[in-house]
C-alpha cells in the first residue's frame, strides 16, 4: 500500500512540475514574441502603414553560399500577423524590403540577422561577405557595419 501512495505522488508531482515547465517555456518559445524582442534590442520598429507612408522603401539582395550551393533565405521573416519588421522578406528568393516611415534611418546586414534569430557566424566555417563584389572578412562586428542599399547585391559565403 505504501509503495502505492509513493508512486501516485511521484505521478503528481512529476505532473505539476511539467505543467510549470511548460507555461514557463510557453513565453520564451513564442517566435513572433522572440522576434519582436530581438528587434527592439537593434533599434528595428514593427509597422504597419499604408504605402503613402513610408518615407523610404527600397530592396538589397542578399543571398547565402554553403561550401559553393545556395542555400535559400526563407519567406516572412520578419512578417506578422499584426505588422512587419522595417527589415523583411515576403518570399525565398533573397529580396530584402525595406520599409520606413522616417526618412534618414540606416539599416544593417547585423539587424536583419537579428531579426531573423540568426548569428552570421557558423562553427568550422569562414565567412566572407561580398557586396557588390568587395568582400569583407570576418570579425566579431564587421556584419553590423554593412549597410544596405537599395539594390546592392550581398553574397555570404560560408566556406
Amino acid at each position: 500500500m505504501n509503495i502505492k501512495k509513493n508512486r501516485s505522488i511521484i505521478t503528481w508531482i512529476a505532473v505539476i512540475v511539467a505543467i510549470i515547465a511548460l507555461l514557463f517555456l510557453m513565453q520564451y518559445i513564442n517566435p513572433e514574441k522572440q522576434a519582436k524582442k530581438r528587434m527592439a534590442e537593434v533599434g528595428i520598429e514593427c509597422i504597419n502603414v499604408d504605402d503613402s507612408e513610408l518615407k523610404q522603401h527600397f530592396h538589397p539582395k542578399f543571398s547565402i553560399n554553403v561550401d559553393g550551393k545556395n542555400e535559400p533565405i526563407p519567406a516572412d521573416i520578419g512578417v506578422f500577423q499584426d505588422c512587419s519588421a522595417e527589415i523583411h522578406t515576403h518570399d525565398s528568393t533573397g529580396e530584402l524590403h525595406i520599409e520606413t516611415t522616417n526618412p534618414d534611418k540606416k539599416f544593417t546586414l547585423g539587424q536583419f540577422f537579428a531579426i531573423w534569430g540568426r548569428s552570421i557566424m557558423r562553427n568550422r566555417y569562414n565567412v566572407v561577405v561580398s557586396v557588390n563584389g568587395n568582400g569583407f572578412m570576418e570579425n566579431e562586428d564587421f556584419y553590423n557595419k554593412i549597410e544596405l542599399k537599395d539594390g546592392e547585391q550581398i553574397v555570404i559565403d560560408y566556406r
